[in-house]
């Protein structure tokens, strides 16, 4: 009998179709898609009618995107799209990497500290928001934390 292996974060829809059908055609292979926008949740979704059995589905706006995205997860969610999880979610205070994900078009190569004190603020907002919906639905939280610890 194989060992399961259970990935509890991966972006599924990043692999090519070839190989997330290879991996999730093994037997004891099971995995956790972290959605952090609609369009992964769309394809997390998708995924799973075709793998009910292997594909779990977490949904979380990513800390990088708290400025240009909405949020796309509610309570209504969780329940339509058995939502397994809340995340991945958290802090994320890198600011030449936030910067690098809000400066991809632009000549400036690091956002100005007011703008990443903002950013930061509305990170917290976010994750305690993300938070208290996990609390009210039983769900585990999925964390991305990178330089927030201090």
């Amino acid at each position: 009998m194989a060992i399961p292996f259970f990935d509890m974060h991966c972006h599924i829809n990043v692999f090519n179709n070839l190989s997330a059908k290879k991996l999730l055609e093994k037997e004891n292979y099971f995995f956790c898609s972290c959605a952090i926008n609609n369009d992964e949740l769309q394809t997390s979704i998708n995924l799973k009618k075709i793998y009910p059995q292997k594909i779990y589905i977490s949904a979380a706006l990513h800390p990088w995107f708290v400025n240009s995205q909405q949020n796309f997860i509610d309570k209504d969610n969780i329940k339509n799209f058995n939502i397994s999880a809340i995340g991945e979610t958290g802090l994320d205070y890198d600011r030449k990497l936030i910067s690098k994900q809000l400066l991809k078009s632009s000549k400036q190569t690091i956002i100005d500290v007011k703008t990443f004190d903002y950013l930061k603020t509305k990170q917290k907002e976010i994750f305690k928001n993300y938070i208290f919906l996990a609390n009210q639905n039983n769900l585990p939280i999925i964390l991305h934390c990178r330089k927030a610890y201090y």
